[in-house]
Parts: structure tokens; sequence; C-alpha cells
């Protein structure tokens, strides 16, 4: 991914992570955003637009992958669009 991409999508995702943390503010997400969690939430948000789409994210536990699919929730409801989606 392009560095200045890595950038906006960093600067796009803190917004949203900013969003989420004041409507939920009794259990926010302290989470730093960096280019695993970039990958992750880009890969959750453009199999949630996908039409009978089933996603399985496996990780260990206390590795933040509950916070990431939160996260990648909460964009969806508030964009209402598909991250990165890209007109050919």
């Amino acid at each position: 991914m392009p560095n200045d991409d890595c950038k906006k999508l960093s600067n796009l995702l803190n917004d949203i992570l900013a969003d989420y943390n004041k409507n939920h503010y009794k259990n926010p997400i302290d989470i730093v955003i960096f280019n695993t969690i970039i990958e992750k939430t880009v890969k959750i948000n453009r199999s949630l637009y996908l039409q009978n789409s089933i996603s399985i994210l496996i990780s260990e536990e206390g590795s933040g992958a509950n916070w990431i699919v939160k996260l990648a929730i909460h964009m969806a409801k508030s964009t209402g669009q598909e991250l990165l989606h890209q007109e050919n």
C-alpha cells in the first residue's frame, strides 16, 4: 500500500475511532492505529459489502481482534461506503 494511502487511512481510522469512543464513552476502544490494524480493518470492511459473505477472524486472545471488528463495523455504519472502493 503506498505511503500516502496509508496516511489517509490512518487519519480516517483515527477519526472513526474518536467518533466511536465519543458515542461509546462507557466502553471505549483504546488501540493505536498501525499498518496491521489498517490492513485487517480494510479486509473486514470489504467483506461487509460483499453479498452473502461470511468472514472468520482467528486470532490469539488479547490480540485486539474484537476491537478491530467493532471499529470496522462502526466505520461501515458511519461512512456507509466500502473503504478503498476503487473505480476503474
